[in-house]
């Protein structure tokens, strides 16, 4: 768990492009007390890879993403092996050994299609489209041209698809909201009316026994309940 939080907090300052801390976090990783499981130590030897290439150390870049890719292939994590083999791919290619790049780029685009490792699968095309067009080799060149943009599409529709299902839900939440909205209001309409039947006839019968009490006092007291009969017939009855 230890050496996974820091090479995520390694991964985090790299995107943020801060690399000297995002160094320092991966080499924490890397040289942890307890050290983490295979597939931990893969992905670190690959983070510690990417911010040595980004730091432009490119023999210590190299170094590090070989050892992810034979930690990696050593006991069967072909995700993250292809993926080092496409940096590898890729740091040859910008080093203009377009051989070597090439090599690697054509193992991780096997390996990507065996672990359908899309977004890969992706780089790794389009590398080899750039390598095959460099050498004059146009037919080649557009074969794997095709397969980036087939690729590329089916990646996007699935993410699109997500997001189709993203706002489906979204808008379903915000209906019953409404919804509930609609009941509770409802409720807050039926409350306040019963209040307001229940206020206009506390208010009637004070005024039904203030009368009450006003014309008892101007009649005989045998006479009290008639009148109290018949005023609370006219209120009420009629």
């Amino acid at each position: 768990m230890l050496t996974i939080g820091l090479t995520r907090i390694g991964t985090a300052y790299e995107k943020l492009n801060l690399l000297d801390s995002a160094l320092y976090f991966q080499q924490e990783a890397h040289t942890a007390p307890i050290p983490g499981s295979r597939y931990a130590q893969a992905v670190i030897l690959e983070g510690l890879g990417t911010i040595y290439n980004r730091l432009g150390n490119h023999s210590q870049a190299l170094h590090y993403y070989q050892q992810a890719v034979q930690l990696a292939f050593s006991f069967g994590d072909i995700l993250n092996g292809t993926r080092s083999q496409y940096q590898i791919a890729e740091l040859y290619y910008n080093l203009n050994k377009l051989d070597s790049s090439f090599h690697y780029a054509q193992l991780s685009f096997v390996n990507a299609k065996k672990s359908a490792r899309i977004l890969t699968l992706l780089n790794a095309s389009s590398l080899l489209s750039k390598l095959y067009k460099a050498e004059g080799s146009i037919d080649s060149a557009y074969h794997y041209q095709q397969i980036a943009m087939s690729v590329k599409d089916s990646l996007f529709s699935a993410e699109k698809f997500q997001q189709l299902q993203l706002l489906t839900l979204t808008e379903q939440q915000r209906l019953q909201q409404i919804e509930q909205r609609q009941k509770e209001i409802q409720q807050e309409q039926e409350r306040y009316k019963n209040r307001i039947s229940t206020y206009a006839l506390l208010a009637t019968l004070g005024v039904f026994l203030l009368l009450a009490i006003i014309l008892c006092r101007n009649q005989k007291s045998k006479n009290c309940n008639l009148i109290s009969v018949k005023l609370f017939r006219q209120l009420f009855v009629l």
